[in-house]
């Protein structure tokens, strides 16, 4: 029926692996992302979109497919994909201790800089850890101070630009509709489904 609520035939599922024991692991990772890709018909977009940014040099999660049964119930094909976390970091960075914030630019979409407030609750990583978001404040706080003619000299000091350039350009080559460049507004603008490091 074209009307109504939408009825999916699967959903999305992320899976914890603590039954126990709180440092339990499976294959080394603690969460497992299964991605329903109810609104891609070729199943392909995840994959081959991570994989792209990888092929340029961005880190993205790796992604394959996966054929899941429950309980001896098949319920479908879905994008078994790496979760964006502390072990992420550590393999994508050569100091991957650092913070992943997820969601959170260093502005607002008033372009004020993020509180701290904001900051520590888009942590993904070291967010028990007494965190530390000083460094996105002072960076936000420099871009704003800085002539405009200045700004790209800030970037450069506090990010890897061709990284970011490249971020951007493979986002839109991929035509991303749910990424750092797809801004939605209800209460307030912000994009979803992306990551700083």
């Amino acid at each position: 029926s074209a009307e109504g609520p939408k009825s999916c035939t699967k959903l999305s599922m992320k899976l914890k692996i603590n039954w126990d024991d709180p440092d339990a692991d499976f294959y080394g990772v603690k969460h497992v992302l299964l991605h329903a890709q109810n609104l891609d018909a070729t199943m392909m977009h995840e994959r081959l979109g991570y994989w792209l940014f990888r092929e340029m040099g961005v880190p993205a999660p790796r992604s394959t497919h996966a054929r899941v049964v429950v309980n001896g119930e098949y319920l479908g094909v879905f994008a078994l994909t790496e979760e964006v976390d502390g072990r992420f970091a550590r393999h994508n960075f050569d100091n991957g201790d650092g913070n992943v914030y997820k969601e959170v630019w260093p502005f607002d979409s008033d372009g004020l800089p993020r509180t701290e407030a904001d900051l520590v609750d888009g942590l993904e990583t070291n967010e028990d850890d007494d965190p530390v978001v000083d460094g996105v404040i002072t960076f936000a706080d420099e871009m704003l101070a800085a002539p405009p003619d200045d700004r790209v000299s800030v970037l450069e000091r506090w990010t890897d630009i061709d990284r970011l350039v490249t971020t951007f350009v493979v986002d839109r080559a991929i035509r991303n509709d749910d990424g750092p460049t797809h801004w939605y507004c209800f209460d307030g603008c912000a994009p979803h489904n992306f990551y700083w490091y």
